[in-house]
C-alpha cells in the first residue's frame, strides 16, 4: 500500500489511513483466536529481550525443524570488530529488535564505515525497539511508549551534538520518520518528536557526503552485484537510486535488476501471518533475471525479511550472507571488508 505513496498524484498518504483502518478493525471486530495470538505473539516476541536467546535456540534445533520454521532462521553471522577510537563527529544508531541478533554484521559493518570516514556511532543502552511492529499489529498505544522511550534515550545525545539517527532497516527507519505524527497531540513529547523525525536517516542519505571527503582505493577487479531496495526504502522514505549510485561510485559492476518496484516477499511481519501472498511475492519477482550472474547479491531487505531471502533464490551468492557480501544495506555494503572499496581514513 505504501508504494501507492510514490505515485498518487495527490500525494495522499495511504500509509496513516491504513493506521487508522487498523484501529477500527481492532475495535469493531473479533479476530479469530489463532490470528490473535499470532500477532500478539509476533508484536511481544520478535521486540522482546527474549528473542535473541530464542533465536539462538532455534539455531540448535535448525536442521531438526520443519521447513516451514527453518526457513526463518538464518545462519549465525559473526558481527565483527566494532570501532573504538572517538570522533569529534557523532550519530547516533538504532540498533533494533531483530536486527542485533539475526543479522548483527550490519549495524556493526555501518559503526567501521563511519569510523573510517570520522564519524562515531552511539547506541544507547535504553532505545529499543522502534514500535513498527506494535503500530501494524494492533497495539499503537504500545509504539507511542515505544516511541517516547527512544527519544528519551537519544534527546541527550542530540542534545550534546549527534547529527543524525541512522537506521539500517528501512522499515524501522520509516516508522521513526513518523514519530512527529504520532506523538504530534502530546505535548511532553511533540516538538521533540519533530526534532527526531528530522535527524531519522537512512545511511544512504549521510553517505554520500561523507564519503565525497575521502579518497577511496578502486578494487582491481569490479565486483558483480545486484542490489533489490525494499519498499520501504523506496516508498516509505522515498529514496530511490542512491544506493546504486554509491555500489557504483566504490567500484562495483551493478547488474540490473529486473522489477525492482517489487516487494521481496517478506513484507514485514505479514510474511509470517499470511505466508502463501510473501511466496508468491518472492516467486514473481526478479531474483533470478539479473542476479544469477551476480558474483555477490546486494539484498536491500530489512532484517525481518532474511527469511524469505535466504528461501528465495538459490542462485544468490551466499543466501542470507548477502545481507553483508556486498551491501545488504548501505552502511553494512561500504565496509573495506566486502571487498569493493577501501576508504582511506
Amino acid at each position: 500500500m505504501r508504494a501507492c505513496e510514490t505515485t498518487c498524484p495527490s500525494g495522499v498518504q495511504y500509509g496513516r489511513l491504513l493506521d487508522i483502518g487498523r484501529s477500527a478493525v481492532a475495535q469493531r471486530t473479533r479476530r479469530p483466536a489463532g490470528q490473535a495470538a499470532l500477532r500478539w505473539l509476533l508484536r511481544t516476541g520478535l521486540s522482546s529481550r527474549l528473542f535473541a536467546p530464542a533465536l539462538a535456540l532455534g539455531r540448535v534445533l535448525r536442521p531438526l525443524l520443519p521447513a516451514v520454521l527453518r526457513d526463518h532462521i538464518p545462519l549465525a553471522r559473526a558481527p565483527g570488530a566494532w570501532p573504538a577510537r572517538p570522533h569529534s563527529r557523532r550519530m547516533l544508531l538504532l540498533a533494533g529488535c531483530v536486527q542485533p541478533a539475526m543479522l548483527p554484521n550490519i549495524n556493526a559493518a555501518t559503526a567501521r564505515v563511519l569510523d573510517a570516514l570520522g564519524v562515531q556511532l552511539v547506541v544507547p543502552p535504553h532505545a529499543g525497539c522502534c514500535g513498527a511492529l506494535h503500530q501494524h499489529l494492533d497495539d499503537p498505544v504500545g509504539a507511542q511508549r515505544m516511541a517516547r522511550r527512544n527519544i528519551d534515550a537519544w534527546w541527550p545525545h542530540i542534545e550534546s551534538g549527534c547529527e543524525a539517527i541512522l537506521v539500517n532497516a528501512s522499515g524501522c527507519g520509516a516508522h521513526v520518520t513518523e514519530y512527529a505524527h504520532l506523538l504530534r497531540h502530546d505535548p511532553g513529547y511533540a516538538e521533540r518528536a519533530r526534532r527526531v523525525s528530522t535527524l531519522a536517516k537512512d545511511p544512504c542519505e549521510v553517505l554520500p557526503a561523507l564519503l565525497a571527503m575521502r579518497p577511496i582505493r578502486q578494487p582491481r577487479q569490479r565486483p558483480r552485484v545486484t542490489f533489490h531496495p525494499p519498499c520501504t526504502l523506496q516508498h516509505g522514505l522515498k529514496i530511490r537510486g542512491a544506493v546504486e549510485t554509491m555500489l557504483t561510485a566504490l567500484g562495483c559492476e551493478l547488474l540490473p535488476y529486473a522489477e525492482t518496484h517489487l516487494c521481496c516477499g517478506a513484507a514485514g511481519t505479514c510474511g509470517r501471518g499470511a505466508r502463501g501472498f510473501g511466496r508468491g511475492l518472492v516467486r514473481g519477482g526478479g531474483f533470478g533475471a539479473a542476479g544469477a550472474g551476480a558474483a555477490s547479491a546486494a539484498a536491500g531487505t530489512d532484517a525481518l525479511s532474511a527469511g524469505a531471502f535466504s528461501a528465495a533464490a538459490p542462485s544468490l551468492a551466499g543466501g542470507t550472507g548477502a545481507f553483508s557480501a556486498a551491501a545488504s544495506r548501505a552502511g553494512a555494503g561500504f565496509s573495506g571488508a566486502a571487498g569493493a572499496a577501501t576508504i582511506s581514513a
